[in-house]
């Protein structure tokens, strides 16, 4: 199987398109979801506004947390609960169908890779864990590619809610509304399976944290030890800078993987964006090789770069 393209927040971001969890933390929708005269009275509303902060991940952090409480809680409460992660939805559509009206940057990191991959003629697949819709900038810039993006949690070109929630953990029974797998529109991909069997797999913009283990940690593990019949396969990793890298290594840690082992057996390379679009002479060369490996053509000591 040829080339797997994940996609996380910090590809929107390299588009150009303003949806990190800190902007909408400190949009109008926030404050509009706050004051929702269906969520206001809520505790699910208070406790999110008061502990969530940083990335996408630390709001799925705080719901787990909320879920698991141990407090006693009357159905009315519950219901008005249900109410606050509703309106959380809504006011999330709104600011993300805003956003991603914004112009798409000409410089964008991951269009230039869209573009090679074109060039090469490799089969691709792709997965977003975002919900803009990416076919329809891509086509915008002219890109021309016809594979369709797989949206892990739903998007905004669909008429159904986004997949906002928790994945495996274990909550109160009756907060089983807030796992993603309770939305009517849920639907399971094949991005497990796609990752096993797949030669080439770039990761852009993903922060690998532990809440998103049960999509990544198999096969990053089989990916640690060696076997034959992978010693061409390549693993690249688009990461903003050395502190995001080191995050995405200390998740994987956690996950037990061994990272001299994976970057070894199936060439795992991180490219920092940020270190790229400054002339880092480690970064373009980095990106050089991935460019020529994507062209088929043979790097000399590339296991080094």
């Amino acid at each position: 199987m040829g080339t797997v393209l994940i996609l996380g927040n910090g590809a929107d971001l390299d588009l150009g398109l303003n949806t990190s969890f800190t902007s909408f933390r400190c949009s109008k929708y926030w404050k509009q979801y706050i004051e929702d005269k269906d969520s206001k009275d809520a505790e699910l509303t208070s406790f999110l506004n008061t502990k969530t902060s940083g990335d996408w991940c630390d709001l799925e952090s705080c719901l787990v947390s909320y879920g698991q409480q141990l407090k006693v809680k009357l159905d009315e409460e519950v219901e008005l609960d249900k109410k606050s992660y509703i309106a959380l939805c809504k006011q999330l559509h709104s600011f993300l169908d805003e956003a991603q009206s914004a112009n798409i940057k000409d410089e964008s990191i991951l269009l230039d890779i869209l573009r090679r991959i074109k060039e090469s003629r490799k089969g691709m697949i792709m997965y977003t864990f975002n919900y803009t819709d990416l076919s329809r900038i891509i086509q915008r810039k002219g890109i021309g590619i016809e594979q369709s993006p797989t949206y892990i949690h739903g998007s905004l070109n669909s008429e159904d809610e986004l997949i906002l929630g928790i994945g495996e953990d274990d909550i109160n029974s009756k907060y089983f509304f807030l796992h993603k797998t309770a939305r009517p529109n849920y639907f399971p991909t094949n991005i497990v399976w796609d990752l096993m069997r797949a030669n080439d797999v770039i990761i852009f913009g993903h922060s690998l944290n532990e809440i998103d283990a049960p999509y990544f940690k198999d096969f990053f593990e089989s990916r640690s030890q060696y076997n034959s019949n992978r010693r061409d396969d390549r693993i690249t990793i688009f990461t903003k800078n050395e502190e995001s890298k080191m995050k995405i290594q200390h998740s994987m840690k956690k996950w037990g993987i061994n990272i001299m082992a994976l970057t070894s057996i199936s060439r795992l390379n991180f490219i920092c964006t940020d270190e790229y679009a400054e002339g880092n002479a480690y970064a373009i060369k980095a990106y050089d090789t991935f460019v020529n490996c994507l062209k088929g053509r043979k790097v000399e000591n590339d296991r080094n770069i």
